[in-house]
């Protein structure tokens, strides 16, 4: 996997992390882990996707600006293992909470 897909890969897991993530709040499933984003999400799940969306694209894009060097692949590529297991997560719930509704 190359730089670019593999920077595409988290901007697409990182927008249904942050849509899942809204789901398991709005049904009081979970809490946002994060302090910042919670306050947040808290305020707005509008405000919250916004601000995640900024967030990682911010960081793509600096990992991109760097993409020359050696250790922005291995990133980019961590990222996007990392945001694959969190979506792992997320299905699994959504899968848990389809069989407890008989769906």
């Amino acid at each position: 996997m190359n730089i670019k897909d593999s920077l595409s890969a988290v901007l697409a897991l990182n927008i249904f992390d942050a849509l899942a993530t809204i789901t398991w709040v709005s049904f009081g499933i979970a809490k946002e882990a994060n302090p910042l984003m919670d306050m947040l999400i808290d305020h707005s799940p509008s405000l919250f996707l916004l601000g995640k969306m900024m967030l990682v694209s911010i960081g793509c894009l600096i990992l991109w600006k760097n993409r020359a060097a050696k250790v922005t692949l291995s990133v980019s590529r961590a990222l996007v293992v990392i945001y694959t297991v969190l979506a792992l997560y997320h299905l699994q719930g959504f899968v848990t909470i389809f069989k407890l509704l008989g769906a």
